[in-house]
């Protein structure tokens, strides 16, 4: 929840959360810049990945800007304020480090429990209930119904 009397705090988080969605941004389009962004055929294997890109790193700026706009540049450094998005960005980095490995039933599952539990603040039973049943639907979904394999991992069972 947001206190109304700590308004630069909020601001501060737009900084902070503004400059990582921008950094993400400037990834994707570092890694789609060697492909082929148009062909004789119209867009190209990069196309979409700098462009989606390219507005992260823009609206994110914005957002950045923003924030740092609106408190004048005088937040002075609360580091409690950052741990929402470092905690995000380590649990993110984690679920792609499992990912492989694990596959996206196990990887996935352990991520939105992570985040409904440690980042929401949420109860451990409604975590779990939530990031499995979140997961189960998306099996159904995409496994079932669409016929899209997802990477098994060390499950290489189907249920």
């Amino acid at each position: 929840m947001i206190r109304a009397e700590a308004p630069g705090l909020v601001r501060y988080a737009d900084c902070v959360a503004g400059a990582l969605v921008a950094a993400a941004g400037a990834v994707v389009v570092y890694g789609a810049w060697p492909l082929a962004f148009w062909s004789e055929y119209g867009p190209d294997a990069a196309f979409l990945p700098v462009t989606l890109g390219g507005g992260l790193v823009l609206l994110g700026a914005i957002v950045a800007f923003s924030g740092w706009v609106k408190d004048g540049g005088s937040n002075a450094f609360e580091a409690h304020v950052l741990r929402k998005p470092l905690l995000v960005s380590a649990i993110l980095l984690v679920y792609i480090a499992l990912f492989d490995v694990a596959g996206f039933t196990v990887a996935t599952a352990l991520f939105l429990f992570a985040i409904f539990f440690w980042v929401e603040r949420r109860p451990v039973g409604r975590s779990l209930a939530l990031s499995v049943g979140i997961v189960i639907g998306v099996h159904l979904i995409f496994v079932t119904l669409l016929q899209t394999p997802l990477p098994a991992g060390v499950l290489k069972w189907k249920f």
